[in-house]
């Protein structure tokens, strides 16, 4: 057989391209590719591919303090009552600072040595790692039933997010779940969290390290709490660190709240219980968010999501209609993925497109890609949470 000269120089040139395109992607702002970036033809694509690995150091080693909100609602038939008997949310100073550079996804890191050996030391028994999904998991909780549950939550939950939101996120999960049995040891370990504004919450991020409890919990309520925090690491991978509170904590009780069954979690349902004892009922999860927001829509008391959306993490996490202020994030997020109208899910998602490549999140941006008015997209919500709320059986 004759041989071809002009391919074998076409196959060695499509070799060196690929290795030298892995090398962009392993060391983007090595001097070589700075060099490289001023040629006159590949230059361009190349500084755009190093520009998509190239990481801000002050983001890489940001601390990750996460958290999500819970309220419970518990109403009594006979007074015709509604109110909130817990409501509890992870408090945080601003992750990046008050004013963080716009954000690109970052690799997942592993978990903070002192952190997690502090939470480690907090655990009964059964320190030995195992797998929880794609995550390292450290528990002293015996319930096996539990913990293959809870592993078949997290090892769909990437999935779930890439079919969501449609973005995918950098590959690779290379933190820890530390899973206390003991409330008390959980909370000893949030005691040790100075970053938190308030400790009750009943899961927390930090420093790479998600760490939640069993005791007196459903597993539902136990794999809402994983769903949320879990989200958090990767938003990071998909979006940035350096996102605005509406948007990392919507995106993370939006996946929360949802409903879990077989084994499965089915984005965009309601998740959430309903518990009755006598004439009383107590609301958790997603079915007390949407009490709690249709009420204050009903009331003409639900704030306009541009005042939301401009809410730095201070404001966003201040005490007062703090757990109103998550469920109205997640639900603003379902209301338009869940629309009806199914150009505004795809506007939504060319939106976290446009995070993702780093352009500047504002509630105009939003607006803008919505293609509507602040005063529309207000009606929109309110519509949303009551035929949630009818679609339920909920009282609002």
């Amino acid at each position: 057989m004759k041989r071809d000269p002009l391919g074998k120089f076409f196959l060695l040139a499509l070799i060196v391209a690929v290795a030298g395109l892995a090398a962009v992607t392993r060391a983007p702002d090595a001097k070589w590719v700075e060099r490289a970036a001023k040629a006159a033809v590949i230059g361009p694509w190349i500084e755009r591919l190093a520009d998509l690995y190239r990481r801000p150091a002050a983001a890489a080693e940001a601390p990750d303090i996460g958290g999500g909100a819970e309220v419970i609602y518990r109403i009594d038939s006979r007074r015709n009552e509604l109110r909130p008997t817990v409501a509890v949310a992870a408090g945080s100073v601003p992750p990046l600072g008050s004013e963080p550079a716009l954000p690109l996804p970052i690799p997942s890191r592993p978990p903070d040595p002192e952190v997690l050996a502090a939470a480690r030391e907090l655990l009964a028994a059964a320190k030995d790692s195992q797998t929880l999904g794609p995550y390292t998991l450290y528990t002293d909780v015996r319930d096996r039933g539990l913990l293959i549950y809870l592993s078949a939550v997290a090892a769909q939950l990437e999935s779930v997010y890439v079919s969501r939101y449609g973005l995918e996120p950098l590959p690779g999960a290379r933190e820890a779940v530390v899973l206390f049995e003991s409330e008390a040891s959980y909370q000893q370990f949030l005691a040790g969290a100075p970053e938190l504004i308030q400790q009750s919450a009943p899961g927390l991020l930090r420093s790479g390290v998600v760490a939640t409890y069993s005791e007196g919990r459903g597993w539902s309520e136990v794999a809402a709490t994983l769903i949320h925090e879990l989200t958090h690491l990767v938003n990071k991978r998909a979006l940035g660190p350096a996102l605005p509170p509406w948007l990392d904590e919507g995106l993370a009780d939006d996946l929360a709240q949802s409903r879990i069954e077989g084994l499965r979690i089915f984005p965009g349902t309601l998740g959430g219980s309903a518990v009755r004892s006598g004439s009383r009922t107590e609301y958790k999860g997603g079915q007390a968010a949407v009490i709690e927001l249709g009420r204050a829509a009903s009331a003409g008391d639900l704030p306009a999501i541009q005042t939301l959306l401009a809410l730095d993490w201070e404001s966003f996490q201040s005490v007062d209609r703090r757990s109103q202020r998550y469920g109205q994030s997640s639900f603003l997020v379902r209301s338009l993925l869940d629309s009806p109208d199914p150009g505004l899910a795809t506007a939504f998602r060319g939106f976290l497109r446009d995070v993702s490549e780093g352009q500047e999140i504002t509630g105009e941006a939003l607006l803008n890609r919505l293609g509507c008015s602040w005063e529309a997209l207000d009606s929109q919500l309110a519509s949303f949470v009551r035929r949630q709320a009818v679609k339920a059986d909920l009282p609002i």
